[in-house]
């Protein structure tokens, strides 16, 4: 990829002038020479990342539309837990047991290094992402669910058995691929490890829970930054359908 540069051309005719030989007539005028390129700087670099930050702030609060798959031969219930800034995505195992998968940045997310200091060089520089997975003894069922654990929003869609399998299969696999650094969180409940994609603005929790909805054949619309999420009637997508109300 080209490195960005910037150009610097001569503020004057006369270069290096001395004023004293000036004035005597011994300075002749310098040639103009060519516009130089040269290496952009750290505050140039710094000029960039805002600059980046500021141009996808318009589009942070854009909604992720989900449609789920239509005529499901064999279809079960999954769960986007919306935490607010973040989601995750809770997928069956078998009929009493589920599993919660997330992503997020690893010092960030794993290891609650969250001050607000970190927010622009996490979202403008790549970092250690990392996966997060919490073992859950409940059936898939919105009731029992929202009695254990608080969100602001839950949202149930069904999709076809055999692709969350497949999901879980792999997220799982990839989990135990680092399973040597892998550090537990009291705060969340869930256990982080090093995962091999670099975290960025573009690449974090929300958009990962959309890739994931996209290997479970949902149909994804929007720039997945924030938690912002509207699921639809797979049958008449024109159709929102609403959170769960849970029973607290």
């Amino acid at each position: 990829m080209l490195g960005l540069m910037r150009f610097v051309r001569p503020d004057s005719r006369f270069v290096n002038v001395n004023p004293i030989r000036m004035l005597f007539g011994h300075q002749r005028p310098a040639r103009r020479r060519p516009l130089q390129r040269g290496p952009v700087g750290g505050k140039s670099r710094l000029a960039v990342a805002l600059g980046l930050w500021a141009g996808l702030l318009p589009i942070a609060g854009c909604t992720i539309t989900v449609v789920p798959p239509a005529q499901l031969r064999d279809p079960v219930p999954v769960f986007i837990a919306d935490y607010g800034k973040h989601a995750s995505l809770l997928l069956p195992r078998s009929a009493s047991e589920m599993v919660e998968y997330a992503y997020g940045e690893w010092r960030w997310f794993a290891l609650n290094e969250d001050q607000w200091y970190r927010s622009l060089p996490v979202a403008s520089c790549p970092s250690q992402g990392t996966l997060g997975k919490r073992e859950l003894d409940l059936p898939p069922d919105a009731d029992c669910i929202g009695r254990m654990f608080s969100f602001e929003n839950l949202y149930e869609l069904e999709v076809e058995r055999s692709d969350v399998e497949r999901l879980v299969a792999r997220l799982d696999a990839r989990f135990e691929l680092h399973r040597d650094t892998s550090v537990e969180n009291s705060l969340s409940g869930l256990t982080f490890v090093h995962d091999d994609a670099p975290y960025c603005l573009l690449r974090q929790c929300n958009s990962r829970v959309a890739k994931w909805l996209r290997e479970l054949g949902c149909g994804i619309r929007g720039v997945p930054i924030h938690a912002n999420f509207d699921v639809r009637n797979p049958i008449d997508p024109v159709q929102p359908a609403r959170p769960v109300t849970l029973d607290r």
